[in-house]
């Protein structure tokens, strides 16, 4: 058996413990980096990062604990993210129609309220058409077909205040027949 002697020996402790210590100061520098790294991902202050560095450098272990306990909650990723969310739902409210009446949500499609029984669409009165119009609309956006409306008299074209009708034109040029356009004179 070899029994080392006294002076191996303190060379080999002399090894561990520069091993040892050099472990730590690297730990620490690491803690420190790692410290403002976080921190720039979480703050935009300049004298935060400084304060948040400062108090590793400082303290140590102890200073990054403290660290934890003070240091934002979420990145800024992070907190961008969540306002880019919130941004999305509320314009997703804002978008979808409400009853003009009871301001409760309604479907586009939706010819009626559920909730308060106003109209809300009508049909278009071509039945090659049939899609959905507004109630104050005269014409068809989608065919072009003057609307009447009920309480305007079936049939009749309506009127605005005066007793003249209201001359319906056609949105897709001139009649090729010449039916439906005034004539001269």
């Amino acid at each position: 058996m070899v029994f080392l002697t006294m002076p191996a020996i303190s060379t080999a402790v002399q090894v561990v413990v520069a091993f040892g210590g050099a472990y730590l100061v690297a730990l620490w520098f690491s803690m420190i980096v790692w410290t403002y790294y976080d921190i720039r991902a979480r703050s935009q202050d300049i004298y935060v990062h400084i304060f948040a560095t400062a108090l590793v450098l400082i303290f140590n272990v102890f200073g990054l604990l403290l660290y934890f306990i003070l240091r934002p909650r979420e990145t800024l990723a992070e907190a961008y993210e969540r306002s880019l969310e919130e941004e999305s739902l509320l314009q997703e409210l804002e978008e979808r129609p409400h009853c003009p009446s009871c301001r409760q949500r309604v479907s586009p499609d939706y010819m009626v309220c559920p909730s308060c029984h106003v109209i809300l669409k009508n049909l278009c009165i071509t039945p090659s058409c049939g899609r959905l119009v507004h109630p104050r609309w005269e014409l068809c956006p989608f065919c072009g077909t003057l609307q009447v409306g009920e309480t305007e008299g079936h049939g009749e074209p309506p009127t605005h205040g005066s007793n003249v009708p209201i001359v319906p034109i056609s949105v897709f040029g001139p009649d090729p027949q010449g039916a439906g356009t005034p004539g001269p004179g």
